[in-house]
């Protein structure tokens, strides 16, 4: 059983915008021999942007705040905030060859994305003519948030540091292989995790029938979660995972006492695959001829969570059992 938090769907944070500006409103901002300008022009610049970015536009600065993952944030004529991007260029009447295919934010190239983080910035400066002052964020204000954010996120990766540390200090935990017997006869008992010593669900059943209470002292043994919080309510979800041969997986929501920055409340979760006719054979592969790969990666997340040179899942609990395979 490993628990991680579960990503948003694409399509739920990004959404084609008309990127055409109404006809009337308050005077609109030149649209003509706009002069941009950034501290660094170079394309490798924009290969790895995070955070606000500042752009010249018609002599003002616009902060133009860029999300790793789905790019610049621009405003709607409602105030409301979305992801800049492009919609395929073609002709009303009828097909047109010239068709620019949409591209996720990560996807795109320096270049392509020094040319999108200017428009984005353009958009910006003309609803700033079209909103009223307390619609957009000032540069300032934008700055100011996004270095409050930035706190928040190196005390947690310290918090998440300490607990590695933490369990690093522990005696060495071992895997001792394990026949096809093994599984054969145990895949449906109980046992203790080598981990953390608590006997723990393999299935999204045996989870909501442990509910909230075996959840809370599982985040508090792991310590992923603080002593003086708790799970309170823990909802299965009906969206069925299917991807992958190696384990099953489910989705599952979750509430705390005290929600607070960097706690998930959508979660996901691995585990085994039934023993049933179509998914054994693939019990059998992962739990058997490719042992220990499940074992390594728990440990990977307990001890190293911080340490790897790639973005990883936020660990939030996970075991296995050497007597059942679960």
């Amino acid at each position: 059983l490993i628990l991680w938090p579960a990503l948003p769907c694409e399509s739920a944070h990004t959404r084609a915008m008309n990127f055409g500006l109404p006809k009337v409103r308050k005077p609109r901002c030149s649209t003509q021999h706009v002069a941009y300008s950034a501290p660094d022009h170079s394309e490798s610049a924009y290969a790895g942007l995070d955070g606000p970015v500042t752009i010249a536009v018609d002599g003002q600065e616009e902060v133009v705040q860029i999300d790793p993952r789905h790019g610049p944030v621009v405003y709607g004529l409602d105030g409301s905030k979305t992801f800049f991007e492009l919609k395929d260029i073609g002709m009303k009447a009828r097909k047109s060859p010239l068709q620019v295919p949409r591209k996720k934010w990560t996807d795109h190239t320096s270049s392509e994305k020094r040319v999108l983080v200017h428009m984005a910035a353009k958009k910006n400066h003309c609803m700033r003519a079209l909103l009223e002052p307390d619609m957009m964020e000032s540069a300032e204000q934008t700055l100011a948030q996004y270095e409050k954010q930035q706190k928040a996120m190196e005390s947690e990766v310290s918090q998440l540091a300490d607990r590695c540390k933490q369990e690093g200090t522990r005696e060495p935990i071992r895997w001792t292989p394990i026949a096809f017997d093994t599984v054969l006869a145990n895949h449906d008992k109980k046992s203790p995790g080598v981990f953390y010593g608590l006997e723990f669900p393999w299935t999204s059943q045996l989870l909501e029938q442990l509910g909230p209470s075996w959840l809370t002292a599982a985040f508090h043994r792991a310590g992923t979660l603080e002593r003086s919080n708790r799970v309170t309510e823990l909802k299965i979800e009906k969206q069925k995972v299917d991807a992958g041969n190696n384990a099953g997986k489910f989705l599952f929501s979750v509430k705390y006492a005290r929600q607070r920055d960097g706690l998930h409340q959508k979660l996901f979760a691995k585990v085994p695959h039934a023993m049933t006719r179509e998914t054994k054979q693939d019990r059998l592969s992962s739990s058997v001829l490719k042992q220990p790969m499940d074992f390594y990666e728990i440990n990977t997340y307990r001890v190293a969570e911080t340490l790897l040179p790639m973005q990883t899942p936020k660990f939030y609990y996970g075991d296995i059992s050497n007597e059942t395979s679960n």
